[in-house]
């Protein structure tokens, strides 16, 4: 085809190959028109509505983490006495309690909103800073919800009290011991109809130790203890399986957030969360179902004695403060792009020393680029 094209006139031979190219041109962009540009704009409104949310949601959630974590920093510099039973009930008091209750909600409520919002895009797996947006508040959420490191420490101690050797036991091992010891607790407990196995008669106290240390006993292939032994160390047993514990579970932490946050057409954002004034009012004067929550979030904070080594709570409220501090670092990477005040590296820094073991195996990953912001 190419000798014979060669072989005519040379006008003729322009004239096909100006037909060619005019062809070939108007097919690319037929083709750039018709599907590559439209898949490249799609892309860059994504891309640019997922900023947007990020924008529109940064400040509220940062401030309302910080207003928290400024509390936690609080109770653990032994200014949390109004958590306490004993606590006078004056205004303050009863304002520091409601307060605290509140920050937790209000800084749910943010990422529940941000999340709900975000659900409307597409993410793909090169959003690394969407990814990193829900590793640390996945792990906020499951500071509030997880008992597995009680159920483990449960398994360490009463082991180091009764002097079972469990070190050949692996961490999934122990896992399941420890589930398994836990729901033996809740099952006894529910039974003698009690809360904690401390409050059990003595003779009952003495049954459900047996029943634990035959469970450790097969688990590790040891004899289990003679009886004598048991009694001895009943108090102490019986004190580290009737530890304090509360949590707001996955489905509850959503409600939550979605009691705190009100739909708006102000501003860009879709959502927005209640105020203190709104959040008082919905939990004393509400309905039914609105003061359900304030129940439920009493339990978590109610009596909580920061030195009380025999209250989980305190453990979790130190994971919280950490994971707080690491939903702020998340939402204020880029330096010169942050509402962060003087403060806040000292909370940090507070943060980081009551949870040394999250601090020290914090992993990096790539995050958002600088067209986030």
């Amino acid at each position: 085809m190419w000798n014979y094209l060669r072989s005519l006139p040379t006008s003729i031979q322009g004239f096909v190959v100006g037909v060619f190219i005019s062809f070939v041109t108007n097919a690319l962009i037929s083709l750039l028109k018709d599907f590559t540009l439209p898949i490249y704009f799609d892309w860059r409104k994504n891309r640019k509505q997922k900023i947007d949310v990020f924008k529109n949601y940064k400040n509220p959630l940062t401030s309302s983490a910080l207003s928290l974590c400024f509390r936690l920093s609080e109770i653990f510099s032994g200014r949390g006495n109004f958590l306490l039973a004993s606590s006078p009930k004056n205004t303050f008091n009863n304002y520091q309690y409601l307060s605290t209750i509140y920050r937790l909600c209000s800084l749910i409520g943010w990422i529940r909103a941000s999340k709900l919002e975000w659900s409307y895009y597409e993410i793909n797996s090169s959003d690394y800073g969407y990814k990193n947006i829900e590793e640390v508040t996945f792990a906020f959420e499951k500071c509030l919800s997880s008992g597995e490191d009680i159920e483990l420490l449960r398994v360490e101690r009463l082991a180091a009290i009764w002097n079972i050797d469990i070190t050949p036991m692996g961490k999934t091992q122990k896992k399941k011991l420890g589930i398994e010891i836990d729901d033996l607790i809740h099952q006894y407990v529910f039974t003698h109809k009690v809360k904690l196995a401390s409050e059990l008669p003595t003779l009952n106290q003495t049954q459900l130790m047996t029943q634990i240390n035959n469970l450790i006993s097969f688990a590790t292939n040891s004899n289990p203890l003679q009886q004598n032994i048991l009694i001895v160390t009943l108090n102490q047993s019986v004190q580290e399986i009737s530890r304090i514990e509360a949590y707001i579970y996955k489905d509850w932490f959503n409600s939550i957030g979605d009691f705190m946050i009100n739909s708006t057409e102000k501003g860009n954002r879709k959502y927005d969360v209640i105020g203190f004034g709104e959040f008082e009012n919905r939990c004393l004067n509400g309905t039914e179902e609105q003061r359900r929550w304030l129940v439920r979030l009493d339990s978590f904070f109610w009596n909580m004695d920061s030195n009380n080594l025999y209250d989980a709570r305190v453990g979790q409220f130190k994971k919280l403060f950490r994971a707080t501090i690491d939903v702020i670092e998340c939402f204020n990477i880029q330096e010169g792009h942050d509402i962060l005040p003087p403060q806040y590296a000292e909370l940090k820094l507070q943060a980081y020393s009551l949870s040394p073991k999250q601090a020290n195996n914090r992993k990096k990953s790539p995050w958002l680029p600088s067209w986030w912001f």
